[in-house]
């Protein structure tokens, strides 16, 4: 059996994960659309329609291309908040729309498939959050009554306790699906997702009782949500300055490869493809962003040990504990390092060695086949499989090295 497009034939280990994709996002639909019924009594009919045309519009917008977004910081979800934030305010009912627009805002940039999926999981998500904030009693608004302070507070804790709902089912139904999909250990992604996700469900939730107070307590009405306008700008602000900080990294990283390549040439040409090929991984293992950027630092920087100059009479310092001090490196050195007693290290590690084989595989016959090479390395016993089986997908959809690495200077 071959792997459309590239001939990889499909290795043994992914048989326990054959579950399709369009299962997934098809089953998830249907999880979307039963609770949407289910939930109706407590939804209620929209209490505002020019609260929910705004919120539906902030939803689009929030989720539009945005340059000046770093992978690296704590996201907060606008569309979280305002999910939150409708059910107390009477347009629980509005929240398939608010996911449906923030998903179609993707639209040419994202599979259909994907943005039907991120739909349907948003509207779950919010469903949940319904339940929660209603089991808990919380106030919803009609319109027609002004909150005192005692009312404030029971919205607060009840969407609080909403979104640690929503976090904690997020990361539930990720893991699952991760582990049917594509083989992803449960444990350990249910764990990155909860510390991972738990500062910025906590930061949404915060936003969430904010814009009740200004719209309800405050009398602001719909409107009162521009009140936020200021914050945004300053976030947009702090973002700029983190992709800044984000290019001044990347130079730091060309600089160190262009002294590996100095000493042994070609070695720039493929850290830069192990680079990439590592980051691919990290995506398709779904490890997140800042993961994933993480991922790419340490197989760009693999064998920056081969800088090493031995000393008379001694051996040669590692280089790669040279960058313990420096901030943004710190958290690869152990993988750089090979430490086997750090457990995200090792993790880390064997994604970064089946993109490395991958590659150096790839450099030595440019001219075969990517499914011929990934053949070469499958049976190898010192590669994982779960990164061998993230490699056989990406392989799948692409070739992650079209112009063969030690054809040309980049």
């Amino acid at each position: 059996m071959t792997l459309s497009g590239t001939g990889v034939r499909a290795a043994a280990p992914a048989s326990p994960y054959a579950v399709r994709t369009r299962w997934v996002i098809g089953l998830t639909c249907v999880a979307a659309v039963l609770l949407v019924l289910v939930m109706r009594p407590l939804t209620g009919s929209v209490q505002s329609p020019i609260g929910l045309l705004l919120l539906t519009v902030i939803a689009g917008a929030s989720n539009l291309p945005n340059r000046m977004l770093s992978p690296r910081v704590v996201q907060i979800s606008m569309l979280g908040t305002i999910m939150l934030a409708a059910i107390p305010l009477g347009l629980g009912a509005g929240i398939p729309l608010l996911g449906l627009a923030h998903a179609v805002a993707q639209a040419g940039r994202q599979a259909p498939q994907r943005m039907l999926f991120n739909a349907a999981m948003s509207t779950v998500l919010g469903m949940a959050g319904v339940a929660t904030y209603r089991l808990l009693d919380g106030p919803v608004y009609d319109g027609s009554h002004h909150d005192d302070a005692a009312t404030v507070v029971h919205v607060g804790w009840a969407l609080l306790a909403a979104d640690l709902t929503q976090l904690v089912l997020n990361a539930v139904l990720m893991s699952v699906i991760l582990w049917a999909s594509r083989g992803v250990a449960m444990i350990d992604r249910f764990r990155t997702l909860i510390t991972g996700g738990g500062p910025s469900y906590l930061a949404t939730g915060t936003l969430a009782v904010l814009i009740y107070a200004l719209w309800v307590s405050a009398e602001g009405g719909p409107f009162s949500i521009v009140f936020l306008v200021p914050c945004l700008i300053a976030a947009r602000w702090a973002l700029g300055h983190e992709r800044a900080e984000d290019l001044t990294q990347v130079r730091v990283i060309d600089t160190l490869n262009a002294a590996m390549d100095a000493r042994h040439p070609g070695s720039a040409q493929h850290a830069a493809a192990v680079a990439q090929l590592s980051q691919a991984l990290a995506e398709e293992a779904d490890l997140g962003p800042a993961k994933s950027i993480d991922l790419a630092l340490a197989g760009a920087l693999l064998r920056v040990d081969t800088l090493a100059v031995p000393g008379a009479g001694s051996p040669a310092p590692r280089p790669s504990r040279a960058l313990t001090g420096v901030d943004f490196l710190h958290d690869i050195v152990p993988v750089l390092e090979h430490r086997l007693d750090d457990a995200a290290a090792v993790a880390a590690g064997r994604i970064v060695a089946v993109a490395d084989a991958y590659v150096e595989a790839r450099t030595a016959r440019p001219d075969a086949d990517p499914g011929q090479v990934y053949d070469e390395i499958a049976d190898r016993a010192d590669l994982d499989v779960s990164a061998l089986i993230a490699l056989r997908r990406v392989l799948n959809r692409l070739d992650p090295m079209p112009t063969p690495a030690g054809r040309h200077r980049a």
